[in-house]
């Protein structure tokens, strides 16, 4: 969620990076997310985003807007990220277009990676949404990979 909402104004391969650093400096990397989200507050995330070197360059606009992910997860999705991913393809989407800064094409693109990580999808998926975003050719098995170390709880019904 976080790397498509960060997902602005930067190439695939640093906005990827950039979440990555983002979750080690919030704590959330080898921790079970859901429960450690109600620990974080504004001031944190704010100073996470602004240590150097920074997040993003929009780094006020974004702090907000992750800002406002952590509060609809926890308020709407129990505080597990995972909950985003539960059910049919539509109602992931619809999910997903709920966050600020998270339009069709990016929720498109979620759903697809979460889907490649829980290995759901036909033969050639993963080349068939390569070819609807090229730029996921260079980080899409990090981040499988990624989902992987988080050990998360993406289920879909």
């Amino acid at each position: 969620i976080w790397n498509s909402i960060l997902n602005q104004s930067q190439d695939a391969k640093k906005t990827l990076n950039n979440t990555i650093v983002l979750m080690y400096r919030l704590g959330l990397i080898n921790c079970i997310v859901h429960e450690r989200i109600y620990q974080l507050s504004y001031k944190s995330l704010y100073m996470a985003m602004n240590k150097e070197p920074i997040i993003h360059r929009f780094y006020n606009k974004m702090t907000n807007d992750i800002w406002l992910s952590v509060e609809r997860i926890k308020h709407i999705f129990c505080g597990n990220p995972c909950n985003v991913f539960v059910g049919s393809k539509d109602n992931i989407i619809e999910n997903l277009l709920g966050f600020k800064g998270i339009g069709l094409h990016k929720a498109e693109i979620a759903f697809a990676v979460a889907s490649l990580y829980k290995g759901i999808f036909v033969k050639n998926y993963k080349e068939r949404i390569i070819r609807i975003c090229p730029s996921l050719a260079e980080t899409i098995d990090l981040e499988v990979d990624i989902l992987n170390s988080l050990k998360s709880g993406i289920d879909f019904n």
